[in-house]
């Protein structure tokens, strides 16, 4: 099945607005389309199950929500009524726990840890608003606004930062701390979900993202950073951002995603904020970090900005591409080819989490997001 209207790639939503840009080319729509048949044939099974081939076939919330996002943009409504259809009969918590979260973790037939992550009931919520713009079916609008109302109610808890998501329904410490993955902020949702409710808490919620980022990405506790934000933190009673105990604070296989988040933010509402810290904590750190003649970016980087892991990454160059891309910063040429190269690499065809996030650099070029 080939991506429904492909040739007729149009704006996420008539009230989103971002920057102009060049209009793709036939090549750079045709290479999307080519990844996303291959990404269905990897990653999705029949039922509408994607699958985690180098964790022996089990499925995580996130990826469905994944899923769900590029099918909506790609107007491929069979693809996501069949996913969608799969979550909400097999990870929805309502049955067991009466809200409308998202079990994280299934395998082998079976929800092995009713723990909601609250990245993917984000995910989700765009991903069903996008589909209810795109198709008009009142079910995803409804269900994406019912499973938002459990995220405020169960996800969210008040700092001296502003309201802050937790990682589910877990991380509130009996002292008042809070434990946060900053790559699970999405401002990008929050915006959608307060145009559609009229709620200022959604607002909010996206104005203490860019306080977390920024902050955690200066300092945790006496450390200085280099604008990076970490895979985690934990925001205490004070407002002070520290490291969590026993964790290497790093730029790494989680924080790598803060650059998606800020450039989705970026390209479906024009955002200025979001265009800023892309220039400032990313775009400005990885000129740097690759300016001598074919640097690639790491797999992971010390908080304090040296490589930790200098191994080539698929996940990290698609998100640094994307930083560069979201935020109008011409990307260095010899990024984007390596970005080209490792994609395609047959060792990485099965690597269901870089390929997902291959989606967003591929779906720029091809004006998909934000047009």
């Amino acid at each position: 099945m080939l991506i429904a209207g492909i040739g007729l790639l149009v704006s996420l939503s008539a009230a989103c607005t971002a920057s102009p840009r060049p209009t793709p080319g036939p090549e750079a729509i045709a290479e999307l389309a080519r990844w996303w048949s291959q990404y269905r044939q990897s990653f999705l099974l029949p039922e509408g199950r994607v699958i985690r081939p180098r964790d022996g076939g089990d499925t995580v919330s996130e990826g469905q929500a994944y899923a769900l996002i590029a099918a909506a943009l790609l107007d491929d409504r069979q693809t996501f009524d069949l996913v969608f259809s799969w979550t909400e009969s097999n990870l929805s918590r309502q049955r067991h726990f009466g809200d409308r979260l998202l079990a994280w973790h299934w395998r082998e037939g079976a929800v092995t840890d009713w723990n909601s992550s609250s990245d993917a009931d984000l995910d989700y919520c765009m991903a069903l608003l996008m589909a209810h713009e795109r198709w008009g079916d009142e079910t995803y609008r409804a269900t994406a606004l019912a499973v938002a109302s459990d995220v405020l109610e169960k996800e969210v808890f008040p700092t001296r930062l502003g309201p802050l998501l937790a990682p589910g329904t877990w991380g509130s410490d009996a002292d008042g701390s809070l434990m946060v993955n900053p790559s699970y902020l999405s401002p990008a949702t929050f915006r959608m979900l307060a145009r559609e409710t009229g709620d200022r808490r959604w607002n909010r919620l996206a104005a203490s993202a860019y306080a977390l980022w920024r902050r955690s990405g200066q300092r945790l506790g006496r450390m200085r950073g280099v604008g990076l934000p970490p895979d985690w933190c934990v925001v205490m009673p004070d407002g002070e951002v520290a490291p969590p105990a026993n964790r290497v604070p790093a730029f790494g296989w989680e924080a790598l995603r803060v650059p998606m988040r800020a450039g989705m933010d970026a390209l479906i509402h024009d955002s200025a904020e979001a265009r800023a810290f892309l220039r400032r904590n990313v775009v400005r750190f990885f000129r740097n970090d690759l300016s001598g003649p074919g640097d690639l970016p790491a797999a992971v980087y010390a908080y304090w900005g040296g490589r930790a892991d200098p191994s080539e990454s698929l996940a990290m160059t698609a998100m640094v591409l994307f930083a560069f891309q979201a935020a109008g910063a011409p990307p260095p040429p010899h990024i984007e080819a390596a970005f080209d190269r490792q994609r395609r690499a047959p060792a990485l065809l099965d690597d269901y989490y870089a390929q997902s996030l291959v989606f967003y650099p591929l779906a720029f070029r091809a004006g998909v997001i934000g047009r």
